[in-house]
């Protein structure tokens, strides 16, 4: 359901200052100028080259030799600066949609789109040493999950531990998780806070995309129906109107009524044991947040083998071969999250697995 649209909206009429023409004009810029490619990203753009060039429009804009990304339909879509406008070329285009994909079992209908409301939901609570955890309530599965662990972590010293008990009490906390319904997504996350102190953290999943896009607005649609991760009881057997889960959690951590930090991560399944740590990083062992958010991770994975970045000395590690089978890889990796935060004071990092980026804007 591409309902993200009416949750930005949403947003922008309820608790931003500023007016369309400024919050979507680096947008624009970055469509006027293209968006040069990363190692990175091209590396991803190569991967999925099958579904970004699905369409002819695809094969136009994702083309795999090209150092620049040009999308003009969405350019020429964010170009109309009115949520009116936007709302009639969004209905249009899925009006259109739908016709075209009844042919071939599509089930997303114009009036689906129409009734779409956005959610608006209390965070789940977690106290954890003196602080507070603001996370995704359900039906997300991310924010209950980290709950799993921090209620667990919240029963053992870590400071008094050696640093093979501080990695089993990490990993403990993962199996704990793990015992969870375990959900997938592709994600981004963008993590914000102002000088009056106003913080958001958002992260938005377009999983590996669908390949198809709606009319000529540019916009490609997602993937989710079709991310076994997300449907373990089988395709379409969700009752109809029913959200689809996620492991997106989004998190502010307070203390008392301060804000301290705003982070997420992207990173699929890896999304709640690369908050849990970098979490645990920040209070536990009062690393900066650089070094909090680039400390070697760990990843418990679904056949129990514990992946494990380069950075931990084998005297650390030696002794968890006697609980799990042990991968270590040879560099850090985009696999274990990426993890992008801000602080109360105004400073903050972007996770270098996945090019994390931070700016200061005026």
């Amino acid at each position: 359901m591409p309902g993200v649209l009416q949750g930005f909206r949403d947003i922008h009429r309820d608790l931003c200052s500023l007016g369309l023409d400024r919050i979507i004009a680096p947008a624009i810029g970055y469509l006027e100028r293209g968006v040069e490619l990363t190692p990175l990203q091209a590396g991803l753009l190569k991967t999925l080259t099958p579904i970004l060039t699905y369409t002819e429009y695809g094969k136009e804009i994702f083309n795999p030799e090209q150092k620049r990304i040009y999308n003009p339909l969405l350019k020429e879509f964010l170009l109309a600066l009115s949520w009116d406008a936007w709302f009639e070329k969004l209905y249009k285009a899925v009006e259109e949609f739908e016709h075209s994909s009844e042919k071939t079992g599509g089930v997303l209908t114009l009036k689906d789109v129409m009734e779409y409301r956005t959610a608006r939901r209390e965070p789940l609570l977690i106290p954890y040493r003196g602080r507070t955890i603001l996370a995704n309530p359900p039906p997300s599965f991310g924010g209950s999950l980290l709950k799993v662990a921090f209620d667990y972590l919240s029963t053992v010293n870590l400071r008094g531990m050696s640093g093979t008990e501080k990695i089993l009490s990490r990993v403990s906390a993962m199996e704990r998780m793990q015992r969870s319904k375990s959900l997938a997504g592709g994600t981004t996350h963008i993590s914000v806070i102002d000088e009056d102190g106003n913080a958001a953290s958002m992260t938005i999943s377009n999983g590996s995309n669908s390949g198809c896009f709606l009319g000529d607005t540019g916009i490609m649609l997602n993937n989710m129906m079709g991310e076994d991760d997300l449907h373990p009881q089988g395709f379409y057997k969700m009752p109809c109107g029913e959200r689809v889960p996620s492991m997106m959690s989004p998190t502010i951590i307070k203390e008392g009524d301060e804000v301290l930090y705003v982070l997420g991560s992207g990173g699929s399944k890896r999304i709640r044991t690369a908050m849990m740590q970098v979490i645990v990083n920040l209070i536990d062992e009062g690393m900066n947040i650089h070094d909090a958010v680039e400390f070697p991770r760990m990843h418990l994975d679904d056949e129990g083998v514990l992946q494990v970045e380069p950075g931990y000395s084998d005297d650390l590690l030696r002794p968890l071969g006697e609980y799990y089978n042990v991968n270590i890889w040879k560099e850090k990796d985009m696999y274990f999250g990426g993890v992008h935060i801000v602080t109360g004071d105004l400073r903050g990092w972007g996770d270098s697995r996945r090019g994390g980026v931070f700016r200061e804007a005026e």
